[in-house]
């Protein structure tokens, strides 16, 4: 799943003029008063790595696969300030797909992922020893899982992919205190391409996702909340559609937005549709009618005031169901 490209076109919504994307009766491209600067290249190419935020601000890129889908152990940081990038050590072993949490003490914990095994190895990235150390061993290998940092200072991790390639629905934590993996409650349902958000009340939103593969792939509209207090899942109401590899990110009223995403046709059934999560209701409603205007063959009557949509606006464009 790509969290940072549905976060990233929910950004350059947020906070830049837009000009109209297209016109009645005309499929023109997109035009936009902002602009994304090009800085200089990673030292490695990579794809399903991760990318963490630093407590000075720098930020760890960790891992991914290159060329024919060989994992690198390999990590490096990049320096917003001089706009480049350098290496630091390498983790113990390659792994893509793994997942990167910052937890309270500024240490980066990775955990599990994919080199021709799935991993249950952990490790620690110290920022200030730019090194990695190991951490205890997770409960269950596991790559394309979700994790969430907790109030608690645990972190859950849940669902993915195991060995055998087996969807998984078990959940573990993982406790900084005493460096090890603990076994929670199960998912209702195995999931990968999922998202996991952490809602204002302490408890994660876990949303869509899909089990199996094709023909045989199952993407689900289901969504389930996970309670730390009680370590358990728990349903909730039903996206408005079936979603997986979309985004999810919290709003500052505590609602949750979800954007894109596709069906199992994937590139072929991507998504412009957008969808809101009320956790004060526990139910999810279509908040803006698709956003065709990202769609080349748009071609609606009449458009929101683009030129008007700033940060202030980005509440009423969201909330309301009808321009």
């Amino acid at each position: 799943m790509n969290t940072a490209a549905g976060i990233l076109s929910l950004i350059v919504l947020a906070t830049t003029s837009l000009a109209p994307a297209c016109s009645h009766g005309n499929a023109s491209n997109a035009s936009y008063a902002g602009s994304i600067t090009s800085i200089r290249s990673m030292s490695l190419t990579r794809a399903a790595h991760t990318a963490t935020l630093l407590p000075d601000g720098k930020v760890l890129i960790a891992g991914g696969f290159a060329g024919d889908e060989n994992s690198l152990a390999s990590a490096e940081v990049f320096d917003p300030v001089q706009a480049t990038f350098t290496a630091t050590a390498n983790m113990s072993v390659s792994r893509a797909g793994q997942s990167a949490t910052l937890l309270p003490n500024g240490k980066v914990l990775i955990a599990g992922g994919y080199n021709g095994d799935y991993l249950a190895s952990a490790e620690l990235y110290d920022p200030s020893a730019r090194t990695f150390t190991p951490a205890n061993t997770m409960v269950t290998a596991r790559s394309g899982h979700v994790a969430v940092l907790l109030p608690n200072g645990k972190v859950l991790l849940a669902g993915g992919v195991g060995t055998g390639w087996t969807f998984l629905k078990n959940a573990e934590l993982y406790d900084p205190a005493s460096n090890s993996f603990t076994a929670t409650g199960e998912m209702l349902a195995a999931r990968e391409s999922h998202t996991a958000t952490l809602l204002s009340n302490g408890k994660v939103l876990i949303a869509g996702g899909h089990q199996g593969r094709r023909p045989e792939i199952t993407i689900y509209s289901s969504a389930e909340v996970y309670d730390p207090a009680s370590g358990t899942f728990s349903a909730t109401g039903d996206m408005t559609r079936v979603r997986h590899k979309h985004g999810a990110v919290s709003l500052p009223d505590g609602r949750v937005l979800i954007v894109g995403g596709a069906d199992k046709r994937d590139g072929h059934g991507a998504y412009s549709s957008v969808e809101i999560y009320n956790p004060a209701t526990g139910t999810f409603t279509a908040s803006v009618r698709g956003w065709a205007a990202w769609s080349p063959r748009c071609s609606r009557p009449s458009w929101p005031p683009w030129s008007r949509i700033r940060a202030r606006a980005f509440r009423w464009w969201v909330t309301t169901s009808a321009w």
